[in-house]
């Protein structure tokens, strides 16, 4: 479906548009599935390789996990996808590597701040839930140092502030991208899922229960087979 979107360029808000978006634009120079797949295979091991960088640097043995972790099933079995998922991990794990690459003092620069900041923003954005793991890496992101003595209201406070930021950014970055530069028509994704568990309920118990006026034949269809149509 996203693929279609960006053949078409013609997108809707049943899932968010950033993968489609960048769909477009890696169609424009390798159309088909191999140019996102190339782009999503890079974040993945770019991503793991600054980590390792990282703890390279403070001569750290936790580096060689580091180096085995992509290969590992549960992560290595959808590094080959094209998914939402795969985009959110991607851009988490690059901007968790510029970060720490921050903090080795390697390269402290605004440029790799910004980028790491228009990272977790393109993960935020990318998955309706995936803003709550942006929260933590935006507060390392700001403040790199943790509060002396270990407070932890203020470390508390920090998390507060970088919830809200994300929030906005996400709330922000979102509705721009959805109604201003793609112009995703409205699917009501929100009445289709409470819809969809509600013929669940109904396929499960035997008995129709989504409001409406049914015929006979309608409603035995809604509590039996609708539920597992393709």
């Amino acid at each position: 479906d996203q693929f279609r979107q960006a053949l078409t360029h013609r997108f809707d808000d049943w899932h968010p548009t950033m993968l489609a978006g960048i769909w477009v634009l890696t169609n424009a120079v390798l159309p088909g599935p191999a140019g996102l797949f190339l782009v999503l295979t890079a974040l993945y091991w770019l991503g793991f390789l600054l980590i390792a960088f990282f703890l390279i640097g403070i001569r750290s043995d936790r580096y060689l996990v580091v180096m085995l972790l992509p290969f590992m099933p549960f992560l290595f079995n959808i590094a080959g996808t094209l998914c939402i998922d795969l985009l959110v991990l991607g851009s988490f794990l690059v901007a968790l590597g510029l970060i720490l690459m921050r903090l080795s003092r390697r390269n402290g620069g605004l440029l790799a701040a910004t980028l790491a900041g228009v990272l977790l923003l393109i993960g935020s954005v990318a998955r309706h839930n995936s803003a709550f793991a942006a929260v933590p890496l935006l507060a390392l992101l700001l403040w790199p140092q943790l509060p002396e003595g270990g407070k932890i209201w203020l470390l508390a406070r920090r998390l507060a502030v970088a919830a809200i930021a994300v929030g906005l950014a996400v709330a922000m970055g979102g509705t721009t991208l959805d109604r201003y530069v793609f112009h995703a028509q409205k699917k009501g994704i929100e009445n289709a899922l409470f819809l969809w568990d509600l013929v669940g309920i109904s396929h499960r118990v035997g008995e129709n229960l989504v409001p409406g006026d049914w015929t006979p034949a309608e409603a035995r269809d809604l509590a039996g087979r609708c539920y597992e149509q393709p």
